[in-house]
Parts: structure tokens; sequence; C-alpha cells
């Protein structure tokens, strides 16, 4: 039986790498016998994403790079009634960017952001018939956001400054599953809603050496997002199961209390910062021996033609009778 088909094409690399981890490593379930009824899936995911974003016009521009680290564990297929089961989740995310914006007439600023994200994640999933299941995840987070801006940089007018925030977000979404086998191949798709918001809390820059402080206003970021997603897997052996998947990325709401500040990002996942449809695509290999199964992932996501993204994925699952 398959679950989550996505979950991080967005979020912090979060919701894609849950979602498509868990969503394919349950078809052994079916297809090789082995531990057909376990208790429950102990779960391990780790990925690293680089990222970047450039959008030009005119004399202006507005550009950052960076990466993210993000690990996750917790318990997946608890059975909690008859055709429903659950999972749990904890996950860290640690992200690092760099940006350059230059907006006429001011100067050109540099900014140094690091984010660190520690959050709670859980879902049902209903049995709705055979191959057809609904699914339910959210989940809450909590964000320290470290920043270091050069404005004017290399200049007689220099200023540097310095910042340190807090913030939290919370998603939801409700999903729609449908997998099955033909003869070797597994085939899955999914349909999700998917809502999120973040609450950043006012912070103050201090500037040196003019020592002029700036108040930046508390911020609500609103997103809502449709997410379609398709995966083709063959079965080589009990052992070896490639696979290769994609899927759209479509917005269906964004909003900001306030402007954001150039160059910086509200969360671990730069895809919450971006209005633009855009798409993954992306593949790898699941290895099953017994009660293990690892499976190893590459993605490449792309917002538009500003941003671009590549995601490694590796999950470890265990079977637990």
């Amino acid at each position: 039986m398959k679950k989550q088909r996505i979950v991080l094409s967005l979020f912090c690399s979060f919701y894609l790498i849950l979602s498509f981890a868990d969503n394919s490593l349950n078809k052994e379930k079916q297809t090789t016998g082995v531990n057909s009824n376990p208790l429950f899936y102990l779960q391990g995911i780790y990925s690293y994403r680089d990222f970047k974003f450039k959008s030009v016009k005119s004399a202006n521009y507005n550009s950052f790079q960076g990466h993210s680290n993000f690990y996750a564990l917790g318990a997946n297929n608890l059975q909690i009634m008859r055709g429903l089961t659950g999972g749990l989740f904890i996950y860290r995310a640690d992200m690092s960017l760099g940006s350059d914006v230059l907006i006429f007439p001011t100067s050109l600023i540099q900014t140094t952001q690091s984010i660190h994200n520690n959050s709670l994640f859980g879902h049902v999933t209903k049995s709705i018939k055979p191959h057809l299941f609904v699914d339910f995840y959210g989940g809450y987070g909590q964000n320290k956001l470290n920043y270091l801006t050069l404005m004017a940089p290399n200049t007689s007018n220099q200023q540097i400054a310095s910042a340190t925030n807090h913030s939290n977000n919370w998603f939801v979404s409700l999903s729609t599953l449908y997998n099955t086998i033909f003869h070797n191949f597994l085939i899955t798709g999914a349909f999700s809603v998917l809502h999120n918001e973040v609450k950043q809390n006012g912070f103050t820059y201090f500037f040196r050496p003019n020592l002029v402080s700036n108040t930046i206003a508390p911020l609500t970021n609103k997103s809502s997002y449709l997410l379609e997603n398709a995966e083709i897997g063959y079965k080589i052996t009990q052992t070896i199961a490639p696979f290769i998947n994609g899927g759209l990325i479509q917005v269906v709401q964004f909003s900001n209390s306030r402007p954001l500040i150039s160059g910086t990002l509200v969360s671990t996942a730069p895809e919450f910062n971006l209005n633009q449809n855009g798409f993954q695509v992306g593949g790898g290999v699941n290895f099953t021996l017994k009660k293990v199964t690892l499976r190893l992932e590459q993605q490449y996501v792309q917002r538009t033609n500003v941003y671009h993204s590549n995601l490694s994925i590796v999950s470890l699952k265990i079977a637990m009778d």
C-alpha cells in the first residue's frame, strides 16, 4: 500500500522528501511478500539540497543561492483502526544562503542568512477502496533566523547590520492517492491541496559604524498549492526496483502581510518565498532485503525560469514486527 506521495516538493524540502520516500517504500508490502503485515515501520531520512534564484529587470536584480540539510526520524504505518493508519516524525532542517540585491537608485545589498528549524509532522491515511487512499497530514515547526547584511560593500559608505529573529510555521494538506501494480510495474498517482503559514516576529537591524537601527515589522506569510504527482517503478528482482517520478506545483494563493526583505527567506523551504508555478522530476532506486529498505533518490525542481533546485535523498526503513 502506498501512502503519502507529496509532502516535500515544496516544503523545506521537507514535504517532498517525506512523501516520496515513504510513498514508494511501502510498495514492497504488496510486491515482495516480506513483512506483509508489520506492526509499523521505523524510518530515517536525510536530504541535501542546493538551490539558486535570479531575477533580472533592466539594471536591477535579485539573486540568492544556498544549500540545506534535512534530517527526519519517525514511525509509519501505525495501525489506528481497521483501514486507518498513521505516522509521526520529528525533523530538523538547517539552511545557509547568500544573496545580492541591487535596486536602483539604492546601493548593492549583500546578505548572509542561516535558518535552523525543528518540527513535528504527523499524518493519517484512510483506505477508501483497493488501490485508493485519502491522506491528511499536518505539522508545526519553530525557526531561528540569523542575518548579516552589508550595504554598499567595499565603498566608503559601507554599513554592516546583524540581527537574530524567530518564527513558527504550520501546514496542513489533504491528498488523494492511487496505486496499482501491472506486471512488474509499480504505478502511483497523487493529487494534493497544501496550505502553509509562517509567522515571523518583529526584529531590529543594528547598523555599524553609524549606529543606526532599523526595526522590521512582524510578518505573516500564507501560501496554498495544488500538487499533482506520479511515479512509475519497475521491480527487476525482489531486491532492486528503480523508479522515475514527476509532478506539477501550482500556486493557488500567496500573500505577505508586509513586503519581504529582499534577499532573505522566511523558512528553510525556499519554495515558500516564491509566487510562481513549477515542476519537479526525479528518479532513483529502492533496495529491499528482508525487513530493510534503502531508497536513493535525486530530484530536480524548477519554478518558472528564475528558481532551480537539486535535491538528494537517502531514506532507510525497517519493518518492525
